[in-house]
């Protein structure tokens, strides 16, 4: 991921690299042992999801090792759209000098709809009393014919 946005990578055995102060950030999953370099800083690997799902570069410090990071957020998911925000999009946005706003066009579209189904339920509710008063051969209500021969023969009895 971070070469594909332009990064340099190296891992624990390019010592000569990592020797050098080009390196600006330590990815670790585990807490810190030992001795710290102190012109770099030291992130967990959520920090570079998070960064590239977001394209900024999120402060570090949520995200030392060895601390619970916050929580991550689904790039698949459109918060606005769904008419949610969580706490952490919105400092995410406040950090990038975003304005959030939810799309209030969606919500008078829920509104509309949930007043054209009324009338449905009411013709649902007047259907299911007119079934009750007229059984059609068929219907999920209505019973076999050998099952109405058997309710005519008990009535005889």
């Amino acid at each position: 991921m971070v070469l594909s946005f332009g990064g340099i990578f190296a891992t624990e055995d390019d010592e000569a690299f990592l020797k050098e102060n080009k390196v600006t950030h330590h990815v670790m999953d585990r807490p810190l042992v030992g001795k710290m370099v102190t012109n770099r800083e030291y992130v967990q690997p959520q920090w570079i999801v998070d960064s590239l799902n977001n394209l900024y570069l999120l402060p570090t410090q949520t995200y030392r090792p060895g601390q619970a990071p916050p929580p991550h957020l689904s790039p698949f998911i459109d918060n606005a759209k769904e008419g949610y925000i969580p706490t952490r999009q919105k400092e995410i946005s406040q950090l990038k000098g975003e304005d959030i706003h939810i799309e209030e066009d969606e919500e008078e579209e829920e509104s509309e709809d949930e007043v054209e189904a009324e009338p449905v339920q009411e013709q649902v509710k007047d259907s299911k009393v007119a079934s009750k008063h007229s059984k059609v051969k068929g219907d999920a209500d209505s019973s076999s014919d050998e099952d109405a021969d058997d309710s005519e023969a008990e009535k005889e009895k």
